[in-house]
């Protein structure tokens, strides 16, 4: 089925929380996902493979913080989503840096996460 005109946003994410045997989710590019979504997503009780890529500077520290607490996840793809430093200035919206990266990979080593 083709769900790619159906409108995703925070609110409508709580819709899949219905689908408890959910394992692998991709949401890339849909940048109207906000931590809270990425909390919604997080407690997804058995999704091993959350993708989301080109999630721009939609995906902050916090937004990664609330998977570092889902004990079912294996794989997360959050190619794209990393800010660019390299200009020397973030914009004025929290983004997901390398460190962040970093951090993650401290506190679930078990999880794989993809960057490119």
């Amino acid at each position: 089925d083709d769900i790619s005109s159906i409108t995703t946003n925070d609110a409508s994410l709580r819709d899949l929380l219905q689908f408890q045997e959910l394992r692998q989710l991709n949401l890339s590019g849909v940048c109207t996902i906000t931590d809270q979504g990425m909390e919604i997503l997080s407690t997804l009780p058995k999704i091993q493979v959350l993708i989301l890529r080109s999630m721009g500077a939609h995906m902050t520290l916090r937004g990664l913080q609330h998977f570092s607490r889902c004990d079912t996840l294996q794989l997360l793809d959050l190619a794209d989503c990393l800010a660019d430093t390299r200009r020397g200035r973030l914009r004025q919206r929290p983004q997901l840096t390398q460190d962040h990266a970093d951090w993650f990979r401290v506190t679930r080593p078990d999880v794989r996460l993809l960057l490119s």
